[in-house]
């Protein structure tokens, strides 16, 4: 499952998923980072790890990543940037 949000004109694009790279890791590479990403990498392996197991259905999944992400993109924010 792909989701892209704009954010100040600017395009941000995660992957989640069983075999999506981590958060962390996607947010990082296109300039961006979250506190408390962690937590929200949890929360998207919980929604992934019921899925699989057959504990929730696709529409409900899909849902719960959606507020998840709502969640994220609201907290996104550049790296800072260095002085030199």
């Amino acid at each position: 499952m792909n989701e892209t949000n704009k954010r100040n004109s600017l395009e941000v694009g995660v992957s989640v998923g069983a075999m999506a790279p981590l958060l962390s890791e996607q947010l990082s590479d296109q300039g961006f980072e979250v506190n408390k990403v962690d937590v929200y990498e949890k929360n998207l392996d919980a929604v992934t790890r019921l899925l699989i197991c057959g504990y929730m259905p696709q529409s409900i999944a899909k849902k719960c990543r959606d507020k998840i992400l709502k969640d994220v993109f609201k907290n996104i924010r550049p790296f800072a940037k260095e002085s030199k």
